[in-house]
């Protein structure tokens, strides 16, 4: 019994001296240093640059976009959307392009302070409109080792629908900008660039009913097309080099359903969120949230992974399969307001432009660059992290070079944000590919460990969810006080 505990130990400090000595930008990974800086950087005055194009109008490029009004004089937003009927309607309403609306959005503290850095009092308004900002202690947490102890950390995931959560930024972004925004209803064919240049001119258009295609110039272009993103392909047509990319499919399939809060109930006045989670080890592939969203209604998302899918019928009934029954008795008698909607996500991608040659005036974002296993609530904040670091290139270099500054600076911050839940991922028995390398083994070994640990020690529960919400590093586990309660709790049984 001691030897194994004592392996565990070493091979978890093993990890971390790992981590520690072969990457050597961890500390830096989440962009830290620069979060606190967004949105604060002295506005200029006089635009270095006239014209840049933002295609797609999700949160990535609306992000973007606003990142973009503090270096160019105007941006033009292409969507397939009618994005400017969505502005004048003011409310938050489903897109036909968002097909994960409808399902459980917790946004990690990263996302909510550079949305709120970016356009201030936006925190105030989603509180205004129902959304509830938990703190990650506040919430009910249990992993396979059982449930977490957790003490406030004073970072809180946001809880609230995906149409709330795109209505606020699009709202801010145009109430304050506008006059400086075209905006356009369309789909993105391709891209322009002269013979031998090292930059793209523009992009081609098909506007809404319209059998022609439109030319549009501009001095930068930011790929915001989510998922479906042809960036690559028009890159192709222009003569630059496919860039590789890491893919693997978990078979991650989502079920959910609302309900109606009653108005007499065991549940809080706002409702304590609810997560159960899995892992390979388990020997259960699925996961579960339930919590209050706006209009004091319930939601209950149902995930299954390695082909293990929750059913558009007995929804309530593949609940009681959890190891845990709080799931299934905080909706069984409920009153349901909507049917079970379903959805397979797809396989997971991230692309490496960093080590090919690009147009030094393009850049992707969000899902176009990098679209992971949802299941772990980073696709938004990764949003932000993206228009995060494209302020920082533009204010570091020019448009010479700021391709490669930005998907040099991108290939570090997302690298534990691809590679935790990948590890995770490739447990269970039908992921596919299996890619097994250093970076998998080492978080194999060290995640078993904290895991228990934080069943026992609000310490180590604390520091894992700051590593879990990109505001904290794994290195944090080294802190001394961390290390004693993990060799505490690998003595319990």
């Amino acid at each position: 019994m001691i030897f194994t505990i004592a392996v565990v130990l070493l091979v978890f400090l093993v990890s971390l001296f790992l981590l520690k000595t072969r990457y050597a930008n961890l500390n830096v990974l989440t962009g830290l240093d620069d979060l606190e800086r967004l949105g604060k950087f002295p506005p200029n005055k006089n635009k270095k640059y006239k014209h840049a194009i933002v295609c797609g109008g999700s949160i990535a490029g609306l992000l973007s976009a606003r990142v973009l009004l503090d270096h160019f004089e105007r941006v033009t937003i292409i969507d397939q959307d009618d994005i400017l009927t969505l502005v004048k309607n003011d409310v938050p309403q489903p897109r036909n392009c968002v097909p994960q609306q409808y399902f459980t959005h917790a946004v990690h503290s990263l996302f909510t302070t550079s949305v709120e850095n970016l356009f201030p009092g936006i925190g105030a308004y989603y509180v205004e409109q129902g959304a509830h900002p938990v703190d990650y202690g506040d919430w009910k947490w249990y992993f396979y080792t059982g449930w977490f102890v957790t003490r406030k950390i004073g970072k809180t995931l946001m809880v609230a629908t995906r149409p709330l959560i795109e209505h606020g930024v699009r709202k801010f972004l145009y109430k304050s900008y506008s006059e400086r925004i075209n905006t356009l209803c369309g789909s993105v064919v391709g891209m322009i660039a002269e013979d031998g240049s090292d930059m793209v001119d523009g992009i081609c258009v098909r506007l809404k009913n319209s059998d022609t295609e439109t030319k549009i110039f501009g001095d930068f272009v930011v790929d915001a097309t989510g998922k479906a993103s042809k960036g690559v392909k028009w890159l192709k047509e222009l003569g630059y080099e496919e860039p590789p990319s890491d893919e693997y499919d978990a078979f991650v399939s989502y079920a959910a359903r609302v309900y109606k809060k009653p108005e007499i109930s065991p549940i809080d006045e706002v409702m304590q969120p609810l997560a159960v989670l899995s892992h390979p080890h388990s020997g259960i592939a699925r996961n579960g949230y339930v919590f209050e969203t706006e209009n004091k209604q319930i939601l209950a998302t149902f995930i299954g992974l390695s082909k293990e899918a929750p059913p558009s019928t007995n929804f309530e009934e593949w609940a009681s399969g959890f190891p845990v029954p709080y799931l299934y008795d905080s909706i069984k008698h409920l009153e349901p307001v909507t049917s079970v909607r379903t959805l397979k996500a797809g396989k997971n991608r991230i692309l490496f432009y960093d080590q090919v040659k690009t147009p030094s005036n393009f850049a992707a974002v969000g899902d176009a660059l990098s679209n992971f296993n949802p299941t772990y609530g980073q696709g938004l904040s990764c949003a932000a992290l993206g228009a995060l670091t494209l302020d920082v290139a533009f204010r570091e270099t020019d448009l010479k070079s700021l391709s490669q500054n930005y998907f040099n600076k991108m290939k570090w911050r997302l690298f534990i944000t691809w590679n935790l839940p990948k590890a995770l991922d490739q447990g269970y028995p039908n992921t596919s590919p299996k890619t097994p390398n250093l970076m998998m083994a080492v978080l194999k070994m060290m995640l078993p460990p904290v895991f228990k640990g934080a069943c026992h020690s609000k310490l180590v529960s604390s520091k894992f969810f700051s590593f879990l919400s990109l505001s904290g590093s794994p290195l944090e586990f080294l802190d001394i006080f961390v290390l004693r309660d993990l060799v505490k709790c690998a003595f319990r049984r």
